[in-house]
């Protein structure tokens, strides 16, 4: 009732310190004590009725074998809260990789916003409703002025699909540039935007009308075979160059500020547009600004959101100029089932007052600032470089520094340890040699160390083994 009184809040201070110890512990396995402590009977089987192998072997019957599963030994999550997800085998996991949660998993104010609107209304844009104004005013409010104008979709490849539709219809060009082993989502217009698919395993090869631009030539680390800008497309300029604004599946890497502004300069004094993806990095993520683009000071004409913007409810958006709507206004209707239903809206707008309420991304400035000085302190001949900004930070590893031969060996049983120790991470980059770190954003500064710690152990030992 009086939070801001210092004196009675001396007795809230232990019970909220006593909380955060609990949300740390599975449910399952405080159940288990809790019971045990009392002399009465209770297992884990009573819970999970079958093993977790067994509903892998299900889930094989169910589904294509291109569906993966994170880790060699896939872990049955049976619960989570925030940056905490709590296994079937009474485990607690810090979620180091997973964002999607964006303030965290199983917000309780998110949760409950989504309850509360899904008992009362839940219906398609076509109808007036009030949550659908509200958040869009709310979320434009972060843009650049000229980002005026919004269309709901469910995901963010529903998204890249209708920014290319956007960006065709405005310049009249059916061609575009892309960022080398980037990806913009699962859809087949998204999937034909993205090295990292079509030049992947199982992959197509680049069709025609796109261009690949080497990332070599923005400044980056990363080895890549083709350094080469192309100025053109068969002739003609494209219709717009897309770019995650920090490219995630490449390795976490921060672009060149310079090259950025001089290619949107380019597109745009060859009549093309900017459209920057920010499915991953959106929504405060980098720390100093809300939106990636920030960084580089350049201003979008479209800009594709998705994965965070809801926390995992499926909702993706995009977010244009006026003269980019107003060029996709032909007469035929633009309409999206589920996209900026008043559920949808509803989470997202509680997604967007956590964080300003909850100061996350001051804390992702602090937490990212911290978590980056102390990654680069460590000193391991594996390491090539620590790179990234905010809470989007990529570690990649080498096999020797001077020739720069990717290690995914070492990424790889690294990450598995760090498993094994209850911190969840993962690789990417072209050479899967990067560890990527892209938490909820209440990851704090005492999980930083404590993932800082498990880390440098690691490290220690396996330089001592190698020795």
């Amino acid at each position: 009732e009086q939070p801001d009184s210092e004196y009675h809040q001396i007795s809230a201070k232990p019970s909220q310190k006593l909380l955060l110890r609990w949300m740390r512990a599975n449910p399952l396995l405080f159940k288990e004590k809790m019971l045990s402590a009392c002399n009465l009977p209770y297992t884990r089987k009573e819970i999970v009725e079958e093993s977790t192998a067994s509903k892998i072997t299900s889930r094989k019957k169910f589904f294509s074998s291109n569906m993966s599963l994170s880790y060699d030994e896939p872990i049955e999550m049976l619960g989570s809260a925030l940056q905490y997800m709590y296994s079937a085998d009474g485990k607690t996991y810090l979620d180091c990789v997973n964002n999607i949660p964006h303030v965290g998993h199983c917000h309780p104010k998110v949760v409950e916003a989504g309850q509360k609107q899904m008992a009362r209304l839940n219906t398609n844009s076509r109808y007036v409703y009030d949550s659908l104004n509200e958040y869009s005013k709310k979320l434009l409010s972060s843009f650049p002025d000229s980002l005026s104008k919004i269309f709901f979709v469910n995901s963010g490849s529903a998204a890249t699909d209708l920014a290319v539709r956007l960006a065709k219809k405005h310049t009249g060009r059916d061609g575009f540039q892309v960022l080398e082993h980037a990806y913009h989502g699962n859809t087949s217009t998204a999937i034909a935007l993205s090295p990292y698919k079509f030049d992947g395993k199982g992959g197509g090869g680049k069709g025609d009308g796109i261009q690949v631009l080497g990332l070599k030539a923005y400044g980056l680390g990363i080895k890549t075979p083709d350094s080469r800008l192309p100025r053109c497309n068969r002739g003609i300029p494209p219709a717009a160059f897309i770019a995650e604004s920090v490219p995630g599946c490449a390795g976490q890497v921060l672009l060149d500020k310079e090259q950025m502004q001089d290619r949107v300069r380019w597109i745009r004094k060859h009549g093309g547009l900017y459209i920057a993806d920010e499915v991953q990095t959106g929504f405060a993520r980098v720390g100093k600004y809300f939106w990636g683009f920030e960084l580089y000071d350049v201003v979008p004409d479209i800009v594709i959101l998705g994965k965070p913007i809801a926390n995992g409810h499926p909702m993706g958006a995009v977010v244009c100029s006026n003269e980019v709507a107003k060029s996709f206004e032909t007469g035929m209707e633009f309409f999206s089932s589920f996209g900026g239903n008043p559920v949808s809206c509803e989470i997202a707008k509680t997604v967007l007052e956590v964080i300003e309420d909850e100061g996350l991304q001051a804390n992702a400035l602090e937490v990212g600032d911290f978590l980056l000085a102390e990654l680069k302190s460590i000193k391991s001949p594996g390491i090539l470089e620590v790179r990234g900004t905010g809470l989007f930070i990529g570690i990649e590893f080498v096999k020797n520094q001077k020739a720069e031969e990717p290690d995914p060996e070492t990424a790889s049983a690294i990450v598995a340890e760090m498993k094994n120790r209850g911190f969840l991470l993962s690789t990417d980059g072209p050479y899967e040699n990067v560890i990527k770190f892209k938490p909820p954003m209440c990851f704090s500064k005492e999980n930083a160390k404590e993932l800082i710690k498990e880390l440098t152990q690691i490290l220690l030992t396996s330089r001592q083994t190698d020795n």
